[in-house]
């Protein structure tokens, strides 16, 4: 089935993406999929370690995707980061804690330090993320017709935007809501790891 009007919903339930696409839904759920995790990847290794691992200049795809406020929201959304902490677990060394004598900043521990430098000189492999997970609840709105110009595409997805009010689409609002990127919130203290 192609032709497609979906939305996806952080999995904190509070902000929606619409988006259309000419691609089957399984691959264009791929291409957020692949971005989400990779993006989140990123964040949580922070620029200087990714830095050092990464191997090639990012596409212009990658580029664009780094963009756009559906990912920006989920690197700093409680609910995804716990999510993808929850189904990468190695990624856990990377995110600050409190000690037990709260300062005024987060820290590392000396055991997250270890664990960081091990996995970044020895283990660059099992740093990649699970590429399977989803970060977003997708849900088809509507099918459109094969035989439809693009500009009808856009003026459907433009009204379920403006009627949904979402918060993570840049362009599309006809109501002239203005969407910024709000997501300056601590989520490290919000982050739970089961693990330890």
């Amino acid at each position: 089935m192609k032709n497609i009007l979906y939305a996806l919903t952080c999995p904190c339930g509070q902000f929606d993406y619409i988006g259309y696409t000419s691609l089957t839904l399984d691959e264009q759920l791929k291409y957020h999929r692949e971005h989400g995790n990779r993006i989140m990847h990123e964040f949580i290794l922070g620029s200087e370690n990714n830095t050092q691992i990464q191997q090639q200049t990012k596409l212009q795809e990658e580029l664009t995707a780094d963009t756009m406020l559906l990912y920006k929201h989920s690197i700093r959304c409680p609910s995804a980061s716990q999510l993808f902490l929850d189904c990468n677990r190695q990624y856990w060394n990377f995110v600050p804690i409190l000690p037990s004598i709260p300062p005024d900043n987060y820290t590392f521990s000396p055991h997250q330090r270890l664990k960081q430098v091990q996995l970044l000189k020895d283990k660059r492999e099992c740093l990649k993320s699970n590429l399977l997970l989803d970060l977003y609840n997708a849900t088809i709105i509507a099918v459109m017709p094969d035989k439809c110009t693009s500009l009808f595409y856009h003026l459907i997805e433009a009204l379920f935007i403006t009627h949904a009010q979402t918060k993570l689409n840049t362009l599309g609002h006809l109501d002239g809501m203005i969407v910024e990127n709000n997501n300056s919130n601590d989520i490290n203290a919000r982050l739970v790891n089961v693990g330890q």
